[in-house]
């Protein structure tokens, strides 16, 4: 599988890997690609491995900025778990030790609710928002997103399992589930109504985690936001139905470009 990761990561476009210090921890990310600046944020017990299939496709309208959030990845691990709107406050000053002052935010399930936080809590570094298979919504039970992400483990494709089961086990089971239960969806849904960057929500049609209802929620929600769904895509969209979800973003991206030619 090692020999798989790095024939597939030899594809990739050439990227630049820094490591700043933000909060005492070292936080690493890898810079590819050219364009407007977007932020990918990578889910709950991942990485920003977990990218592979997207970056290609995305660094062609962007400079993408891939960051492994605190206690994740390659990034030092705080001594204490942090709950998602502490990690978009981290977020918050990585961007600064990055000389971000705006760009455009991509995250996925646990990193979408990262996302939503930033923008909620740091509006004016926002130009666009798109959250995939989002959690933050609070509608669901601890134990119907554990559930879900057991029988999703079944719908993603085989050959990116070794990837993720990788990436847990570095993570820890524990902080995972502390992680999750530091999460504060009902505070998350009232801030939801000031995002104001336009926004896009991505629901995968066989996602056991996410329900149809909550990204829908998600979308009327937040003010400037619109609904897409990948039918075939489950939780795990990102790279399991990565041509769909790559043209959905760089569609939503070039409209910004459009938008900043006009005006």
């Amino acid at each position: 599988m090692a020999w798989f990761r790095r024939r597939r990561e030899a594809c990739l476009p050439p990227a630049r890997h820094v490591t700043v210090p933000v909060d005492g921890l070292l936080l690493r990310a890898s810079i590819s690609g050219s364009g407007p600046p977007l932020v990918l944020v990578h889910g709950l017990g991942t990485s920003g491995r977990c990218w592979t299939h997207n970056l290609d496709a995305l660094s062609r309208f962007a400079t993408l900025y891939v960051v492994d959030l605190p206690g994740f990845g390659e990034s030092d691990t705080p001594d204490e778990v942090l709950a998602p709107d502490r990690l978009a406050d981290s977020l918050m000053r990585w961007c600064l030790a990055m000389d971000l002052q705006k760009a455009s935010f991509l995250g996925h399930s646990l990193g979408g609710e990262v996302c939503l936080w930033f923008a909620a809590r740091y509006p004016t570094m926002v130009d666009r928002l798109i959250v995939a298979c989002s959690t933050g919504w609070p509608r669901m039970s601890l134990a119907h997103r554990l559930r879900g992400l057991v029988l999703d483990g079944v719908r993603e494709p085989m050959h990116f399992l070794p990837t993720l089961f990788e990436a847990y086990a570095q993570a820890g089971p524990l902080r995972m589930l502390k992680t999750i239960q530091a999460s504060r969806p009902e505070a998350l849904a009232m801030e939801m109504a000031t995002i104001s960057a336009p926004t896009l929500v991505v629901w995968g049609g066989r996602d056991p985690v996410i329900t149809l209802d909550e990204a829908r929620a998600m979308a009327i929600a937040i003010p400037k936001a619109r609904l897409a769904i990948i039918e075939e895509g489950a939780h795990g969209l990102i790279f399991g139905a990565p041509r769909r979800f790559n043209r959905l973003v760089c569609q939503f991206l070039a409209e910004a470009a459009v938008t900043t030619a006009n005006r």
